[in-house]
Order: C-alpha cells, then sequence, then structure tokens
C-alpha cells in the first residue's frame, strides 16, 4: 500500500499505518533513561493494561528481554487479574491510552494504597485519572487514531517499553529507530502477490501464527475490528 493510489490514500487506517514510520523515525529513546535506571536497579517490571495497550507491547518487551538475556523479570497481565497479585516487589507501567480504562485506574490506585512508589503510567492524554494515581506518566505524541483505536499508538508504546531495554542493554536507541523504520516502510509498501490476496479474501477463516510476542494477537484482534 502506499499513500500516492487513491484506492489506498481516502483510507484513514491506510494513512495512520502509514504514519507509524514517522512515529518510528521520530521517536524520542532518551525520554527512558531515567525510568530505566530505577527499573534495572529494582530487578523486577509488571506491564499492564487492556487489550491492544498491553498484548504486543507487553509481550514483545518479555520476548526481547529473555533473547537477549537481560537480567530483568518481566511480567504481564490484564489490570483485573494483576489486581489479585502482590506487586508490592514490582516497577509497574499502566497503559491506557485514555487514561480512563476502569480496571487500569483501580489497578493503580491499589498500588499506591499498598506503597509501591515505583507505579508508573503511559498513555495518549494529559491530567487523566491514571495520572494522578501514579507517581511520573509519560504521554505518547503519535497522536489520536481516526479510523482504528490502537493502530501507530500501539507501535510507539512498543517503541517506549523497548527502549527501557536499550539503555539496560547499552544498545544505540537512535540507530536501533532509523533502521526499523526504513524496514517498517519497506513492509507497509511491498507488493503483495495476487494469488495471496485472492486466497486470504477467499478464506472462512485467517490464522495468523507466529512468536508468543503479541504480533499474531494483535494481528487477530485488529482483522476483527476492521
Amino acid at each position: 500500500m502506499n499513500l500516492k493510489e487513491a484506492k489506498y490514500s481516502k483510507y484513514a487506517l491506510v494513512q495512520e499505518m502509514m504514519d507509524t514510520i514517522d512515529v518510528v523515525k521520530n521517536f524520542n529513546p532518551y525520554q527512558t533513561k531515567e525510568v530505566a535506571k530505577k527499573i534495572e536497579s529494582f530487578g523486577k517490571l509488571f506491564l499492564t493494561g487492556e487489550g491492544s495497550s498491553r498484548i504486543f507491547p507487553a509481550k514483545n518487551a518479555i520476548r526481547k528481554a529473555l533473547t537477549s538475556g537481560l537480567d530483568l523479570s518481566i511480567a504481564t497481565d490484564g489490570s483485573r487479574q494483576a489486581s489479585q497479585y502482590d506487586l508490592s516487589g514490582f516497577a509497574v507501567f499502566c497503559a491506557s491510552n485514555s487514561g480512563r480504562t476502569k480496571e487500569v485506574v483501580l489497578l493503580a490506585k491499589k498500588l499506591a494504597e499498598i506503597g509501591n512508589e515505583n507505579r508508573f503510567a503511559l498513555s495518549a492524554n494529559k491530567g487523566t485519572l491514571l495520572e494522578q494515581a501514579c507517581k511520573e506518566t509519560f504521554v505518547l505524541t503519535c497522536g489520536w487514531e481516526q479510523a482504528v483505536a490502537a493502530t501507530k499508538s500501539v507501535i510507539e508504546q512498543a517503541l517506549f517499553y523497548e527502549s527501557i531495554l536499550w539503555y539496560i542493554n547499552k544498545k544505540n536507541a537512535e540507530s536501533i529507530c532509523s533502521e526499523l523504520a526504513t524496514k517498517i516502510e519497506k513492509a507497509l509498501t511491498m507488493q503483495i502477490e495476487p494469488s495471496i490476496i485472492e486466497a486470504a479474501t477467499k478464506a472462512p477463516t485467517i490464522y495468523f501464527a507466529g512468536y508468543n510476542d503479541g504480533v499474531a494477537e494483535e494481528l487477530t484482534l485488529k482483522t476483527n475490528e476492521i
């Protein structure tokens, strides 16, 4: 797909998917430098949220940490179930684009009640209920989606979490973002064989398979939403 042909460019979904190229290219990895130090010293990180705010961003971070042999324990679960856990020994990131997701806000409040000072928010809005319940809030810069929720924001959330790992692993974050933006553009604009498209349109069910890093789950969710 591309933004030059009307059959693609007329759709807000396509425009926002193409926006991810600049989201990655312009991502500021330095914003996580200080929080990465806190998380590294703590040694345990819990990533929570609902739906797309958790599925790919959190599971991708877990897979990347395990693959690189990072000395950091990362876990994830939905906020309702996480409220049953003892998270007093974890640094916790609560993700909600609106900053009002009930389950996420309630968990953040519970963490405050038990005295967990390492509770952080990741949101697309400022001045939210979630921000009030957390010690520190980080705000996404990609803007709101007009077509399908959590399209480009999912990518920025995943980058945010992964940039924490980059700092702990002492990797060159700028070069990673530059290379990734190029790869995303190539993937989004590549030509797909007509036979593959035809097979997909005729299939009663489409199965997505792959690593347990949230990609297949997120694709399934987005396909059903569209």
